[in-house]
């Protein structure tokens, strides 16, 4: 007996929809989109996701038509990809926001020299700053960033129905908020380094007034890497502890704005 698709075909919008809102997530969030993940991994996790969610979600969140254009279908993609991408750009702030620090040292201690161009973060720094961004990164999913990124975008199915999310100034408002702060956090985290190396080009330039022999490329520069490899090691504890506290106000921010998005709504009943 031949197999229909009919009973399948209303649920082919809807489950794009819901496609489109996890794939937000996956194109930015840390670790999800990373290159080093192969493209069919990232695919086939996708589907399992959507296939997993969409079933669970409610009649009404369902109601999308599906003689839709494509003038009509593609506003509402973006927009449905907008609730995860921007839960997975503010999880990504604190990430970014220590590689930066870890940059701005890189550079004052010389190391930009030698900058390489990381393939995970597609951007360009030096060893330290992979360093810190790997390190951040650990620590975020061993802390449960990923649980709570895709956690966040599942709640959002309860305060959002398919199709309805619409962007607004609040959004982006919180986003060049943490941005701001992001950035305070680099400053943070990269001036104890600043400060020592400073100190150690007005050392170093006292003593080649005094002793003009002084070869800069065979004393300064070794200084000033040792000097800022031992800042380093001193303020790891301190970096750590700024680094987690952003974690944590990042995390804090997703679920407010999540939140915010609208009165939770009980989630039962399939839409397959």
């Amino acid at each position: 007996m031949p197999i229909s698709i009919d009973p399948l075909l209303p649920h082919a919008i809807p489950f794009l929809v819901v496609l489109a809102r996890i794939a937000g997530l996956m194109l930015i969030a840390p670790m999800l989109s990373s290159t080093s993940i192969p493209r069919m991994v990232k695919l086939l996790l996708l589907v399992a996701l959507t296939a997993c969610v969409y079933p669970a979600l409610p009649i009404d969140t369902t109601d999308i038509p599906l003689a839709q254009d494509l003038y009509t279908l593609a506003p509402l993609i973006v927009c449905e990809m907008a609730v995860g991408f921007t839960i997975g750009l503010m999880a990504l702030m604190p990430l970014i926001s220590v590689q930066i620090g870890g940059l701005m040292m890189g550079q004052q201690m010389g190391l930009g020299i030698a900058a390489l161009a990381d393939p995970n973060s597609e951007v360009t720094g030096d060893a330290l700053a992979r360093l810190f961004y790997l390190t951040v990164l650990t620590s975020f999913i061993l802390v449960g960033g990923l649980e709570l990124m895709v956690g966040a975008v599942l709640e959002t199915f309860s305060r959002v129905p398919l199709g309805a999310y619409r962007l607004d100034m609040s959004t982006v408002d919180l986003v060049v908020a943490l941005l701001t702060a992001s950035f305070e956090v680099a400053l943070r985290v990269s001036m104890p380094i600043v400060v020592v190396i400073f100190l150690e080009n007005i050392v170093v330039g006292f003593l080649m007034r005094t002793i003009p022999g002084l070869n800069i490329m065979n004393f300064g520069f070794p200084l000033r890497i040792l000097l800022g490899v031992a800042a380093v090691i001193g303020t790891l504890l301190f970096i750590g502890t700024v680094a987690t506290s952003d974690i944590d106000r990042v995390a804090d921010a997703i679920m407010y704005w999540v939140d915010g998005l609208g009165p939770r709504a009980p989630i039962g009943g399939g839409g397959a």
